[in-house]
């Protein structure tokens, strides 16, 4: 009973959850279908375009560990990519500045209290500066709630998925993950 306690407990802070949907696809590979939530690049605007009762959509890549360096500090912490929209559809509380508006621009980042913390102890980390992964130099848009155990989506930083498609070429026939 308490596994399934804890799994019916997961995204249920989103005050909007019955509006969130995951898109998934079935393919077939080798004789077998497998599902997964990966998709064609260029779907997220086909949905835009071609079916107006969605409102919000955004695509965004699975977490992995992104290095980010502030002065002589060195971090690994889970990162995503994400179009502006994915803050309007996941419901995560803002303590500084504005995830969707920072999102908006290649150059700034969305990180956690818990991030700003470890990468700028007690100072506001508002328009201060992450190099991320020894390329890029992303400054902080805005700070977000620490994510909770029992989100779907668990990450530290999300970076602009215009930054993701800057670095994948291949992105706009390729897939994306969500």
């Amino acid at each position: 009973m308490l596994v399934i306690k804890e799994e019916y407990s997961y995204d249920k802070f989103h005050t909007n959850l019955d509006e969130i949907y995951l898109m998934m696809k079935n393919q077939q590979q080798t004789g077998q279908v497998s599902t997964g939530s990966s998709s064609p690049g260029p779907c997220a605007a086909s949905l835009r375009l071609d079916i107006p009762e969605i409102k919000n959509v955004a695509r965004a890549s699975s977490g992995d560990a992104q290095l980010l360096r502030v002065g002589d500090k060195n971090i690994y912490e889970k990162g995503i990519y994400a179009d502006p929209q994915f803050f309007d559809i996941m419901r995560f509380p803002s303590v500084e500045g504005n995830p969707v508006i920072a999102l908006q621009d290649v150059g700034s980042v969305v990180i956690t209290e818990r991030t700003a913390k470890k990468l700028f102890a007690n100072e506001n980390p508002l328009g201060k500066l992450i190099t991320h992964n020894n390329l890029h130099a992303l400054k902080v848009g805005a700070v977000i709630k620490d994510i909770p155990q029992n989100s779907t989506k668990k990450f530290d930083i999300v970076m602009p998925f215009k930054l993701f498609e800057q670095e994948n070429s291949w992105l706009g026939n390729g897939t994306i993950t969500v």
